[in-house]
C-alpha cells in the first residue's frame, strides 16, 4: 500500500479534465478529517488559483458570441426599420399636432442618419445616441404617436448588442493574453505544493491519518493518467501479462524421477561423423580419436 501521493504533472490535461481534476481535488481535501487543519495555508492557495482558473474558463468556453451578438443584431435592425416606417406614415396626415411630432421625430431620423448595415460599433453608438433624444427632449412625441414600445424594443436590442461584444472582447483578449494558460500553471504550482506537505505529514507523523486521502488521490491519478492521457501504469501492464512462476522451464520427467528430461538428437542430414586420422574441419591437421 502506498504511503505517499504519486507524483502527477496535470499541466498536459484538456482544460475541461485540468478543471475537473483540480476540483475533485479540492473538494476531498476539504472533506477530510485531518488534512484540511494541517494543510490550510496551501489549501487557500489551491482554492485561490482554481478560483481564477474558472474565471478563465468560463469567458474562454463561451462560443465567440457571434451568433448572439447577430441574432441581436437582426432584431435591432427589424425595429429600426418598423419605427422609420411609422414615423414616415404619421407624416402623411394632413394636418395636426401628430403631424407636427411626425415631422419632428423624421428629422432627428434624417439627423443621425442611421444604416442598419453599418459596422456594429458605429450603428451602436449612434443608435444609442438617438435613443437618449427619445427617452429626453423627443419623449413627449414618440408618447403621442405611441411608439414608446419600438423605442423601447430599439433599446433592448442595442443594449444586447453592445454587452454581446464586450463578452466577445474579453474572451478574445483572454485568449490572446494566454491568462488561461498562465492561470492553469498556478493551480498547479498550488496543487503540488500541498501534496508535497501532505507526503511530508505522512512521513513525519505517519500514513494512517492519511491514509484514505493517498489512496484516494492515486487511483484518481491513475485514472486520469489512463483515461485522459492515454497513458498505462505499471499496474495495467503487469495485469496484462501472461503469468510465470519461476522454476517451471523444465519439467518433471514422466517416471515422476527428478532431474531434466533428455531427448536423443539425431545429427543433421548431411552431416558426416568426423573420421580419424582426417582433416575434417580444414584447419590442416588431421583429427586425432
Amino acid at each position: 500500500m502506498a504511503t505517499k501521493v504519486a507524483s502527477f504533472n496535470p499541466e498536459p490535461l484538456t482544460n475541461g479534465a485540468h478543471f475537473s481534476f483540480m476540483e475533485a481535488t479540492i473538494a476531498k481535501v476539504e472533506a477530510h478529517a485531518t488534512a484540511p487543519t494541517k494543510l490550510t495555508a496551501e489549501l487557500a492557495n489551491l482554492k485561490l488559483a482554481f478560483a481564477e482558473e474558472d474565471a478563465c474558463l468560463k469567458i474562454s468556453r463561451k462560443s465567440l458570441l457571434t451568433e448572439g451578438v447577430s441574432t441581436w443584431d437582426g432584431r435591432r435592425d427589424t425595429f429600426q426599420r418598423a419605427y422609420k416606417t411609422y414615423v414616415k406614415a404619421m407624416r402623411k396626415l394632413p394636418e395636426g399636432e401628430l403631424k407636427e411630432y411626425a415631422e419632428q421625430l423624421w428629422q432627428n431620423i434624417v439627423d443621425y442618419g442611421i444604416d442598419p448595415g453599418a459596422q456594429l460599433d458605429k450603428q451602436t453608438g449612434e443608435l444609442t445616441n438617438q435613443l437618449a433624444d427619445l427617452e429626453g427632449k423627443l419623449s413627449e412625441q414618440v408618447e403621442a404617436l405611441g411608439l414608446s414600445f419600438l423605442r423601447d424594443k430599439m433599446k433592448e436590442a442595442n443594449d444586447k448588442v453592445r454587452e454581446l461584444m464586450n463578452e466577445r472582447d474579453a474572451e478574445k483578449s483572454v485568449r490572446k493574453s494566454g491568462a488561461l494558460k498562465t492561470a492553469r500553471l498556478a493551480t498547479d504550482d498550488a496543487y503540488e505544493a500541498l501534496i508535497e506537505k501532505l507526503n511530508a505529514y505522512a512521513l513525519i507523523e505517519g500514513a494512517a491519518d492519511y491514509q484514505e486521502l493517498i489512496d484516494w488521490m492515486n487511483e484518481t491519478i491513475r485514472r486520469y493518467k489512463l483515461e485522459a492521457l492515454g497513458e498505462s501504469s505499471k499496474k495495467d501492464e503487469e495485469e496484462e501479462k501472461p503469468s510465470e512462476k519461476p522454476g517451471t522451464e523444465t519439467p518433471e520427467n514422466p517416471d515422476g524421477q527428478g532431474g531434466e528430461q533428455t531427448t536423443p538428437t539425431e545429427p543433421d542430414e548431411g552431416t558426416e561423423e568426423p573420421q580419424p586420422g582426417v582433416d575434417n574441419d580444414g584447419d590442416g591437421s588431421p583429427e586425432v580419436v
